[in-house]
Formats: structure tokens, sequence, C-alpha cells
């Protein structure tokens, strides 16, 4: 292979930088530019991943990927394979690598003709829409006390601010943005198509919700051309689902699956109760490979807002079938070996560090002691030019890994739900459970968040956007704030001081794990071309 190597990488390594690489081995006849351990780093791989770091050469980025296997080795040494928080996100992340490839393969590719374009547009009301704004409140009293301050010529969009007790609308003076008829709440639909352009509606309109204050901003209609790839999305959507439940049906039938309608007899009128101990020990549904317990289904009805699952035995199979689709795809692939496949388990391996390394590197800086105010200063003022805060946005989002949890979610936000509230219920980020789902202000620079970033930064402030597909999983989000570009005081440095500081203590570390696992890397530098 070539020569034992031990010099040290380059310095500013830090996480972020890490998690931009994927260590996922060399494909078959690729040549071998390093081994670490049992990982093999292919040169063509090399050369992919120098694109995500314009300026560093093929060694450099080499000695990246050295670094992150040798965190995975470490994370081996340390057990974190046996930590259960750990495990759960590697296997979460294998079901939908596995939930992916077996619909990609098999429930095959989409195509959309232009006769299904024309119809949904019809059924769509040939693009007719309506753009309103609502000021929502608890209270008959408190909704007339706004109309009266609206009819004495205060401003809609100031009321909305201070009054509107939906959170996501009131951001931005109440809007609601554009929408078909059928997406009006029921209640007040038909009373507010029938309004004219800048009517406020004279009275409260009763939702479930409460007290709505309604004025109608624009009346239009949108030519086929305009809506073209917002139907063809949904009718990709509609005939994937589809294909979905008709490769369910046929694998049900290749696993056995087996449903249990005695069970679900004694289920009927407990769509709300809570489930027990004989709940999570009891057997619905089960299929070779896999099952269902009471209490999971009891649990995902309630996620997934399936509607009537406990009717009766009849509809309460029709839901479990439903809720163990993708539970049955994964087990067919597994069935078919598709998890033993190199290409799924170099994606795994991938996968591992990089949750090696975020916990390692969350270790190592909690291993570190606090520094002193004066040593942050002084680091601050000597380094001032690290710390330009670029133009950025504020951005809340939640992220999951069911599309239909996706859906779900989307629908309680527009419908008054707080979306910080379900963020810390829902969000896929741990860390972000406790900010409720607020990321900060992101850069265009900020790593880890995919196509993300650039479509917050097109987006409109204050308006719910996604379901945003990123791999294996759907990010809601909304753009709080646009941040300009400007020089960083020390508060608003301090926390990237003290994460600067945490990344040279990360470049010693990975320094120290080169001299510790030596003997494990080889460098062919031949091969690597430089």
């Amino acid at each position: 292979m070539g020569k034992r190597v031990g010099r040290s990488i380059a310095t500013g390594l830090g996480v972020g930088v890490l998690l931009l690489v994927v260590v996922g081995g060399a494909g078959a006849g690729e040549p071998v530019a390093a081994k670490v351990g049992d990982t093999q780093i292919g040169v063509d791989e090399v050369v992919v991943q120098q694109a995500k770091f314009p300026g560093r050469s093929r060694r450099q980025v080499l000695d990246l990927l050295i670094a992150r296997e040798l965190l995975r080795l470490e994370g081996q040494s340390q057990g974190l394979g046996k930590d259960p928080q750990l495990a759960a996100e590697l296997a979460q992340y294998e079901f939908q690598t596995l939930l992916q490839l077996i619909q990609d393969r098999e429930a095959g590719a989409v195509q959309i003709s232009e006769g299904e374009v024309e119809q949904l547009y019809r059924e769509w009301g040939s693009g007719e829409e309506v753009r309103a704004s609502h000021i929502l409140c608890t209270t008959e009293e408190e909704a007339k006390a706004v109309l009266a301050q609206l009819q004495g010529g205060a401003s809609f969009v100031e009321l909305a601010k201070e009054h509107s007790v939906h959170k996501l609308s009131s951001l931005v003076g109440g809007e609601m943005g554009y929408m078909r008829k059928d997406l009006l709440m029921p209640e007040f639909r038909e009373q507010v198509w029938a309004m004219k352009t800048g009517e406020i509606y004279p009275q409260p309109l009763k939702t479930r919700l409460g007290f709505h204050v309604v004025k109608l901003t624009d009346h239009h209609k949108l030519a086929v051309d305009s809506l073209r790839s917002t139907l063809q999305d949904e009718l990709r959507q509609r005939r994937h689902q589809n294909l979905r439940a008709t490769l369910g049906a046929a694998l049900r039938d290749t696993l056995d699956f087996g449903w249990q309608s005695q069970v679900a007899l004694q289920l009927i009128g407990r769509e709300k109760a809570t489930a027990t101990a004989v709940d999570s020990a009891t057997t619905i549904a089960g299929w070779r490979g896999g099952s269902l317990s009471v209490a999971e289904y009891l649990k995902r009805s309630r996620i997934y807002g399936v509607r009537n699952s406990l009717a009766d035995t009849a509809q309460a199979r029709k839901a479990g079938e439903q809720l163990t689709l993708d539970d049955v795809l994964v087990a067919a692939a597994r069935y078919r070996h598709y998890d033993r496949e190199s290409g799924v388990r170099r994606k795994l391996r991938a996968k591992q560090s990089e949750i090696y390394a975020q916990e390692l590197y969350a270790r190592q800086a909690g291993a570190q002691e606090v520094p002193s105010d004066s040593l942050l200063r002084a680091f601050y003022g000597q380094h001032r030019e690290f710390f330009q805060l670029p133009p950025g946005v504020k951005v809340r989002e939640i992220l999951v890994d069911d599309p239909r949890l996706a859906d779900s979610l989307r629908a309680q936000i527009l419908a008054g739900a707080d979306m910080g509230t379900l963020a810390s219920q829902y969000t896929r980020r741990r860390w972000a459970r406790g900010t409720a789902g607020e990321l900060g202000v992101l850069t265009l620079q900020t790593p880890g968040y995919g196509d993300l970033i650039p479509q917050a930064f097109a987006a409109e402030p204050g308006k719910l956007q996604g379901p945003l597909q990123q791999g294996g999983f759907f990010a809601l989000y909304l753009v709080e704030e646009r941040v300009p570009p400007r020089q960083a005081t020390f508060e608003e440095a301090k926390s990237g001081v003290v994460e600067r500081l945490q990344e040279e203590a990360m470049d010693r570390y990975i320094s120290q794990l080169r001299v510790k696992y030596a003997r494990k890397i080889r460098v062919d530098e031949q091969a690597l071309g430089e």
C-alpha cells in the first residue's frame, strides 16, 4: 500500500468541516489512496470530496477523510456503539436508506402526462385563489374590539402583530398567503370566498380555533402554466403513494402479514386512550421480520392523524396496513438482502463516522475547562477577522423522517398550532428540541444543512416552507428574519470564540489519534497523484 504516516492534519478542522466529508470506502476497482483500519479510501472519493473545499489539495482533503475515520475507530474503542441513543440514530438512518432503496428499485419512476396536469388544474378550481389575512382572537368580544379599531382606521398589520394568537401569521401581519377554496377552513370558506378585494368581513368568523377577523387582499386566477410545477409535484406525490401501496400489498403476502382481528375488536372506542403496559406487550399485526404492538398502533394513529382507525375492525386493519407500510417495505428490503450490499454498507459506515464525530466532539468540548473571559477577549482581539458576520437568515425548522408526519405537522401549523411547540416534540435534530426548532442564524457557509440554506435565502420571511426532502428526511422551515452582514461584537462573537478554541482543541485531539492509530494508517502517495 505504501509507507505509514503520522503527520498531523492542518489546523482549523472543527466538527463542521468534518461533517462535510464522507468516508464511504473505495468502490470495486477504484485506486486506493489510503487505508485506515479496515476502511479503504478511494482516490475517486478524494476527488469528489475535494470539490467541497476549494483551494485545498488532494492530500489536505485526504487528511480530513482520515481524521473522520480515526474518530470512527476511536468511537468503537470507547464503546459508542452500545449507546442506545446513538444506536437508535444509526438504526433510523439504515431504515430510511433501505426504504428509499426498495422504493426506487421496485416502485419505479413516476411519469406525469399533460392530461393529468390539466385534470388536476380543473379539480383545484382552474387556478382561482384568494389571498387573505386574519387576526385570531380567543373570544368574540376581543374580535369585536379589534373590528372596532379597524373601523376607526387602525392598521390591520399592526393589530395582527399585537393581538393575533396565531403566532405564525401574526409575525407577518396576519398574512395567510394565497389559497384555493378547498384549503380555506370549512367554517368560513364560503364567506371568505364571496368577499371583495380589500374588504374586511363585518363580524368575527367562528372556527374551532377561535374567532377570526378576516381581510381579503386579492382574488385572482392563475393560468395552468403558472401552476404546472406545483401540479406536477402533487401528481408525483399521489402516484408515488399509489405505487407504494401497490408494492406494499404484494409484499404483505410475501412476508406473511398477519392481522389480529380479535385484538382490534377490543380497541373500538379507544382512539384517545393512553396505552397501557398490556398494550405494549400485545401484538396487533405481525410479518416476517417485524410486528406492531397495540401501544405503537395507538401512538402512530395519533401522530399521523389516521381518522376513524378504531371505528370497526375493517377500518382498524386498513389503518394498520397504512401505518406499517414503511416497516413492511424495509422488512422486504432485508429479505432481499439489500442491507448486505456494499453500497448500503458504505453509507452506514459513513453515517456511523458522522455520529461518532459529533459525539466525540461534544465530549471533548465538554471536557475542556471553561476559558476565562479575559482569554476569550484576548483571542477575539487577535483574530477579529474570524468574526465577521456574513448575511444570514434566522430559521426555525422541524426535521422528521416520515413524509406523512411532515404533511400532518404542516397542516397543524397552518391551522394555528405553535411551530416551536411541535418542533420541541418532533424534530430529529436532538439539540434543536431545546430551542423549539430555532437553528439560529444560518449563512451560506454554514455546514450540515444541505439544500435548506440556499432555499431559505430565497424564501419569503414569515411564510412556512416545505416539506423539503433532504436525503431520507423532510424539513418544514420558516425564515423568521434576514440578517445583514457586519463585524461581530465580542458578545456576539463570544460563543464563536469558544467554538474556535474548541476546534483547536479538536485538532490536537485528532493529532493524538493519529499517533495512537499510526500503525493502522497507510497512504499511497503515488496513487493519490500529488
